[in-house]
């Protein structure tokens, strides 16, 4: 039987990997699962794994053998694979949070508009940064939504969103210098007021993993990101 937070970890890796399969779905590219492991068909789109773990205690010399193959980032989602052995150098390490709805600890500073159309995603890119436009056939998959959060009319802060099981998976968050906690509550307080929607999560390192922990949210535990030579 798992606790609790072990459950929300094992929903927000879940539900990451449901993301980066969308993500590739919507470039026109495949992936598939071999046991513990997740694997894009082909080469993953820039910013994302080609191979990500599904569980605790994956295989080392599977995921090895898989990574040296699709030649991409490889997503330890658990930080327990070393690959180093295997020619690979750790990019970067996060931590997965997650998020109740009855645990918001801040205020929430402004309001959340979703970016519903082609011109909606190119304003969310423009505004984040990324420097590219968000695959079009996103807008098609059940659960995702673009979300940009304004105060006193200025945009402040970003994310993508998608909804699996009844959780609220964030990626490409970004803040401005609006009191970062209290914007991420009118996120979160956004993705609440879908009754579905039992937790909130995702993965952040440095201030952004400040900020949502100031907002209540729990830290779930490492993950490791591994580029091979």
């Amino acid at each position: 039987m798992t606790s609790p937070r072990t459950d929300l970890l094992l929903a927000a890796v879940a539900n990451n990997i449901a993301w980066c399969a969308a993500v590739c779905r919507a470039s026109g590219i495949g992936s598939s699962t071999h046991g513990d492991v997740w694997v894009v068909d082909g080469q993953a789109p820039a910013r994302y794994p080609a191979v990500a773990t599904l569980r605790p205690g994956a295989d080392r010399a599977e995921v090895a053998r898989l990574a040296s193959q699709s030649g991409g980032a490889v997503k330890d989602s658990f930080d327990d694979v070393d690959l180093a052995e295997a020619g690979c150098t750790r990019l970067f390490t996060a931590t997965w949070y997650g998020l109740r709805r009855d645990e918001l600890q801040r205020a929430p500073r402004g309001e959340c508009t979703t970016a519903g159309s082609a011109e909606g995603l190119a304003q969310w890119s423009m505004e984040s940064g990324v420097g590219d436009v968000l695959p079009e056939r996103l807008l098609h998959v059940p659960g995702f939504s673009a979300l940009l959060v304004r105060h006193e009319q200025q945009v402040v802060a970003g994310a993508t969103v998608l909804k699996t099981n009844g959780f609220a998976g964030v990626t490409n968050m970004f803040m401005r210098e609006v009191d970062p906690a209290a914007v991420w509550s009118t996120l979160a307080r956004h993705l609440f007021a879908d009754t579905h929607v039992e937790a909130v999560g995702g993965y952040e390192q440095g201030q952004d993993l400040e900020a949502v922990l100031q907002a209540g949210a729990a830290g779930l535990g490492e993950l490791s990101v591994w580029v091979g030579h």
